[in-house]
Parts: structure tokens; sequence; C-alpha cells
């Protein structure tokens, strides 16, 4: 995303740095508004997207290293906790990089949990959000996305339908509203979230976020290919 950031690439080029899963139409327009705008589009994935040749020679040893890193960690029995920490330390990187700037940070729900370490085995990840706060105290806000219904895509692009029904979910607190917004003081304290949907979590939302958006109701993107 730097690289895409300091040659000006166009929104549609930009989506090369992410994953099949996020590379479609609604990231499209959301990076095209930003662009428009003049607002600088970074990015923290630690998951190189590229291959090394499709950058300028100045730039392939750089891409080369973090290639090589990537599959060490990947072959490593701690993928997930490097995956986190690097995304953490880019993230560092680039706050002390804008100082005086606020940032919008668009990661998966597991990683912005406040004590995501906390979790029971299964999902138990020192998160994005708790590395940051070691360099950064008191200064992020973490608002997790979460649906009560509908389809979806896993990583694969296989589709699946799903309907949390538990009646202690805090997805089912978007009642009758298309959408909603609760903040922690609003989340009875009982509360659980479904991770990816299928997933009982144990540490309440109350604990993990400042926030929770809501849907009543979500439907697949729309994948574009490249």
């Amino acid at each position: 995303m730097l690289f895409s950031h300091q040659y000006n690439e166009t929104a549609i080029c930009r989506l090369q740095n992410f994953p099949r899963i996020l590379r479609t139409q609604e990231t499209l327009n959301l990076l095209t508004w930003a662009i428009s705008r003049q607002i600088p589009c970074l990015g923290i994935d630690a998951i190189p997207r590229r291959s090394v040749t499709a950058f300028p020679p100045e730039w392939q040893p750089i891409q080369q290293r973090e290639r090589d890193e990537y599959f060490r960690a990947r072959s490593g029995i701690n993928f997930f906790t490097w995956r986190d920490f690097r995304m953490a330390e880019n993230l560092i990187n680039l706050t002390s990089a804008y100082p005086e700037h606020r940032m919008l940070i668009m990661l998966h729900n597991l990683h912005i949990k406040r004590r995501g370490s906390l979790e029971k085995a299964e999902l138990q990840l020192k998160s994005v959000r708790e590395y940051f706060e070691d360099a950064f105290p008191l200064q992020s806000h973490s608002i997790a996305q979460l649906a009560q219904c509908g389809s979806a895509l896993h990583n694969d692009l296989t589709l699946f339908d799903f309907q949390i029904t538990d009646p202690l979910s805090v997805e089912l607190l978007s009642a009758a509203a298309a959408h909603t917004l609760l903040t922690a003081e609003q989340i009875p304290d009982a509360s659980t979230a479904w991770h990816h949907a299928f997933e009982r979590e144990t540490v309440s939302p109350k604990n993990q976020y400042e926030g929770c958006f809501i849907f009543k109701e979500v439907h697949p993107p729309i994948i574009i290919s490249l």
C-alpha cells in the first residue's frame, strides 16, 4: 500500500494489495472515495500479495526480505502470533510517522480486541490492538462489526448462510433495525459474540470493544477478478 500511495496508483490497481476476500466492489468504492479526497490509503498487512517482480528494482530487495520472513513464519507453529505482532509493528510505525493525524484502521474483529489474549484456547490471540496499546496506551478505540443473519463468504470464497439464535448474543440486539450502533455501556454484561458467526466467544463484547455496529442481515460482497 505504501508503494501504491507513493506511485499514485488507481483504486483498481490497489486492489492487488488485498486478499481475495477483500477484492470487492465495496473495497474499490471505498478506495475511490478516499483517493478522490486525497486521503492517504496505507496498510499494515504482513502477508505479501504481489510478486517481487511487480516492483521496481529499488523496491525488490525489501519485498524479497518481507516474503522470506513471511514464508518462514508461515511454516512455523506461531504464524498467527507473528501476523498480529507484525501488523501491530507496521501500525506503530505508521502512527509514529503521522503523529498529528487520526487514522481509521479496518481489521477483522479478531485483530481489534482489547482482551484477545484472554479468550478461550481456540481463539486466544494477543491482538493488534493489544500490541498497539503497549506502545500507545489509551489512544485507540475498537468498533466491532457483527451481523445477526445472512450470507457471507469464507476466505476461499465459498458461500455460507448463517443465523445466530443464541439469546445472549450481542448480534440479536439489532432487534428490528437494519443496523444499530451500541457503545460498550449499552451492551449487557452477560452478552457474548460469535466468531465468524459459528464459534461462541467467551469474553463479553462489552469488554472487548468500545462499541459494536450490528447489522440485522448481510449479503455477500461483489468479488472483482483481477
